[in-house]
């Protein structure tokens, strides 16, 4: 009897020990397909808990860790950004929780950890009593838009660290690699569709690093805040769509007749291709409008030609002289030169 009972009981047993690994496989499996779906909708944060529930199940397998490893770094890019747009908006506590998740999931994220140091400090300030006699300051919000309005936003490293990389893989991950290892944030055009490419950097800035992939790939970068870079297909429509412009007020201290001013719009005009450009002769000025190359470009272009002006005009000063007035008394002996009018110069007979 008793042996009637026990086997019954055994081959339970032993049914369940053979379906209890299948399943955990096939429990795995879903979480990983969950996974693929989430990472699809680019929702990271959702992609990396499904695998890492997938690779927690199987370890050894090398797909499961390889996208639990890829979307790490962008789960944890994520609530950096979301905590960023936290402080943005006063919410300090809750901005301080998204970059502690962050730092969670990627212990070695250097954003993570700044920005994580960086709203404790404003907390702890927050909290201490003023000094006497201290003036309140503006919001943050509103001193990186005042900022903003200044002019292009300049990307800062956080890393100072040459980057050395040797990497054939899909330009996304090119990307997000190096910012990673500069600790920046990489967004892409909804309308890119990278591709594969093989690059080679050895010990370069982060800005050298950029422009190398940006030639390899065919694409193009603007950073959008100084820790966040926008990348896009480089073609007209879309440099057109995405660059950013720029006005800013030349003064030129050199100038001696009106027509020099149009002279100067006419070269900006012609050589840089800039066409919003909005002379003032009454101030001696230029107001232009463009990107932040070309209004670079304008800056040098501008300061060469004031001071070709302001050289020119010394030259005409010197060596101006009617051809037949005399020689004052006690006037040393000089050279025979030239004088200048308005056509060039002309042989005059100048001091001797």
């Amino acid at each position: 009897m008793k042996t009637r009972l026990i086997r019954p009981a055994a081959i339970v047993l032993l049914v369940v020990a053979v379906t209890l690994p299948i399943g955990a496989a096939d429990s795995a499996k879903s979480l990983y397909n969950k996974g693929k779906d989430a990472e699809a909708r680019q929702n990271y944060e959702a992609a990396y808990d499904f695998y890492r529930q997938a690779y927690d199940q199987k370890p050894k397998d090398l797909a499961y860790r390889s996208s639990y490893e890829r979307t790490r770094f962008l789960a944890a890019a994520s609530h950096v950004h979301r905590g960023q747009l936290l402080r943005e908006a006063g919410k300090l506590q809750e901005a301080l929780g998204e970059f502690q998740k962050a730092a969670e999931i990627d212990s070695s994220s250097f954003i993570a950890q700044q920005e994580l140091r960086r709203t404790q400090k404003l907390i702890d300030a927050g909290s201490a009593p003023p000094p006497p006699g201290a003036v309140a300051s503006p919001p943050a919000g509103l001193q990186k838009r005042v900022q903003e309005a200044q002019g292009p936003v300049d990307l800062a490293a956080i890393s100072n660290i040459p980057i050395t990389l040797k990497l054939t893989e899909d330009t996304k991950v090119i990307y997000e690699t190096v910012g990673k290892l500069a600790g920046i944030n990489v967004l892409f055009d909804p309308d890119y569709t990278s591709r594969r490419v093989k690059i080679e950097l050895n010990g370069v800035t982060l800005q050298e690093a950029l422009e190398i992939i940006a030639l390899e790939s065919k694409t193009f970068w603007r950073p959008v805040t100084p820790n966040t870079i926008f990348v896009a297909s480089d073609n007209p429509a879309k440099r057109k769509e995405v660059e950013q412009s720029v006005i800013k007020t030349f003064y030129l201290a050199n100038l001696s007749q009106p027509t020099e001013l149009q002279d100067v719009v006419n070269a900006l005009r012609q050589i840089l291709e800039i066409s919003r450009i909005q002379p003032l002769p009454s101030q001696g000025a230029l107001v232009v409008r463009g990107t932040p190359d070309q209004i670079a470009l304008a800056e040098k272009l501008v300061g060469d030609l004031d001071k070709q002006l302001q050289h020119f005009e010394q030259l005409q000063h010197f060596w101006h002289r009617e051809p037949d007035q005399p020689k004052p008394a006690g006037q040393p002996e000089r050279d025979r030169l030239y004088s200048y009018d308005s056509g060039g110069y002309r042989h005059g007979t100048v001091w001797r």
